[in-house]
């Protein structure tokens, strides 16, 4: 890892970006991954209270921050896959010291009937 924090990076997963909505040709629409990077290194964290709170304020939900290698190309509505959970990037924070590291702030659901 080129990065500075490289070693910290203690786990991996899945990014996928989706494609614009297609027809499915039955009448909906579907998305589809259209990018996939696999093995990517991270470091998940539970979200703090102070850091829920100030993402309550730029209306994003925020269950979890992310850490990667400042190099990661990773959008706002990205997905990541670690562990068996599905997190949704819902916001991307620039630190204060750039080419460090790349922070997101994410959210997960839970699967399973409602």
């Amino acid at each position: 890892m080129s990065s500075r924090i490289g070693h910290l990076l203690n786990k991996t997963g899945i990014i996928t970006r989706s494609a614009d909505n297609a027809a499915d040709g039955m009448g909906g629409w579907t998305r589809s991954a259209s990018q996939v990077w696999e093995d990517v290194a991270m470091r998940i964290q539970p979200a703090s209270a102070r850091e829920r709170e100030s993402a309550g304020r730029q209306q994003v939900r925020h269950d979890y921050t992310i850490y990667l290698d400042p190099d990661t190309d990773i959008l706002r509505g990205d997905s990541i896959v670690s562990d068996g959970r599905t997190f949704g990037v819902e916001l991307d924070i620039q630190p204060s010291a750039p080419g460090i590291y790349r922070k997101v702030m994410v959210s997960t659901g839970q699967d399973g009937p409602s």
